[in-house]
């Protein structure tokens, strides 16, 4: 499922210490560095007036893992140049939920839908929505004869660059990412965007625009939390000619807060728990420097007062995922998980791992994953985190010699939001200065909604036909 210039890679993922070094240059070039962008009226003072344990006065390492944490405090926020909220008026609320950032997603689910964008064969979108309780996918737009293809349709975007669909209370949040190779040719149409609206689609506004030397970041980077009132996502500032990254949160009014800045090395947004972020980052990956041993740090970020506390690390070459209240790292055979609280370590089982590449979530004390084995076959499997039994599991669809697995998007009550399979779109992406349009296909999902006991029980899922233009 590969998109130019934004960022997410291809459906094959690739391994957490080959992505750590995979640092996207393709979506810098063209960018041309501005002069520095001014300080958010949020930034504190210093570091220490934000909040930010002090590289001194960081707890010891309880994880019990060998590798030394090398903790450097979260920054003041330089955030691109914006009309930014005041921060006196940010006030979370509600426990924090990761939202998984990987290649293919484009939106989230709530209480009663998935929201989702259809890529066009002109590089356009539409914003679509599946209903839980009637289990059809319909473009999200009501007005009768509408073609969806211009800006007559309220559910039409121009150009697919990064765009991500995200309920957060009684809102729509849609996030357009931003390209910055593409803004000489297509102007605001590349340029990173907040808009706003009603569930139904109606309302819709833009709230804000960052500037065109900047863009929402994602895979390996980036990732994404809502409480009941914001989304939370990093914007990658390049006007200085350095990447600068900011985490922001923006509420269903589109009032944008520039909260802190995060490291350049990795750093992510891995989930959530009570009003907290969980963070992780890789101390030097952003130098590339030879023979450096990297290591993930994961960090606790309290959302009330902007103070981070280190949790515990691990090798870089392993994989790590938050869920179900604790964060699981599959480290070859072994399969341990510690508190997000304070890093003590919960619980490490062994585990019959044949070959994981991506992990998906915990999802009923089973943390579901994907990868090859040693011979190139397909796996999609579940881990038990308390027995680490291995489940195997069919969802593996495959199409023009691309393979999609089963991941779960959302959950619907007691039904899982699946991917049922995969359609291949031909898409054309419009010309660059001096060169031709860049055709290529692009693997469109197909959405199912499945009670749990079916689905680890490895049942057939028969697809919702994606909605008819």
């Amino acid at each position: 499922m590969k998109r130019p210039e934004t960022r997410r890679r291809a459906a094959l993922a690739l391994p957490a210490l080959l992505m750590a070094l995979l640092v996207p240059t393709a979506a810098l070039a063209g960018c041309t560095p501005g002069e520095p962008a001014p300080s958010s009226p949020a930034a504190p003072a210093d570091t220490s007036s934000a909040g930010m344990t002090p590289a001194e006065e960081a707890p010891p390492d309880t994880a019990g893992t060998t590798v030394d944490l090398d903790w450097t405090p979260v920054a003041p926020a330089t955030p691109p140049e914006g009309d930014y909220a005041d921060p006196a008026d940010f006030a979370p609320q509600g426990e924090v939920e990761g939202l998984a950032d990987r290649s293919g997603i484009s939106g989230y689910g709530s209480d009663t839908g998935y929201y989702s964008f259809r890529l066009r064969e002109d590089a356009s979108a539409s914003l679509c929505y599946l209903d839980y309780a009637s289990g059809r996918e319909i473009v999200l737009c009501s007005q009768p004869n509408c073609t969806h293809d211009s800006d007559a349709c309220p559910a039409w975007y121009p150009f697919d660059n990064g765009l991500r669909a995200v309920p957060v209370g009684d809102r729509l949040i849609v996030l357009q990412g931003g390209s910055p190779n593409y803004v000489d040719l297509l102007g605001a149409d590349a340029t990173p965007k907040i808009q706003v609206m009603n569930p139904d689609g109606s309302d819709r506004q833009e709230v804000f625009a960052f500037p065109a030397g900047s863009w929402v970041s994602t895979l390996p980077r980036g990732g994404f939390a809502r409480d009941d009132v914001y989304l939370y996502f990093t914007i990658t500032d390049q006007s200085a000619g350095a990447n600068a990254r900011t985490l922001c949160a923006v509420d269903g009014e589109g009032k944008v807060f520039a909260l802190c800045a995060l490291p350049e090395d990795e750093e992510r947004i891995a989930g959530g728990d009570g009003q907290s972020l969980i963070l992780t980052c890789m101390p030097g990956s952003s130098n590339l420097e030879g023979t450096q041993t990297y290591t993930t740090q994961v960090l606790r970020l309290d959302l009330t007062n902007l103070q981070a506390t280190p949790l515990f690390s691990y090798p870089a070459e392993a994989l790590g995922v938050c869920g179900q209240g604790a964060y699981y790292v599959l480290d070859g055979q072994t399969l341990p998980g510690y508190s997000l609280t304070d890093g003590s370590k919960l619980s490490d089982v062994a585990v019959d791992n044949p070959g994981v590449q991506t992990l998906y979530g915990v999802f009923d004390g089973r943390l579901l994953a994907s990868g090859y084995t040693r011979e190139g076959e397909p796996l999609c499997y579940a881990l038990d985190v308390e027995t680490g039994e291995r489940t195997d599991l069919p969802y593996i669809f495959r199409e023009d010699g691309t393979v999609a697995f089963g991941e779960i998007l959302a959950q619907a009550g007691g039904r899982f939001v699946c991917v049922a399979g995969v359609q291949s779109d031909a898409v054309t992406y419009p010309a660059q200065s001096g060169e031709e349009p860049m055709r290529t296909s692009w693997l469109s999902p197909a959405y199912t909604l499945v009670d749990h006991a079916d689905f680890w029980a490895g049942s057939p899922m028969q697809a919702i036909p994606r909605p008819v233009e």
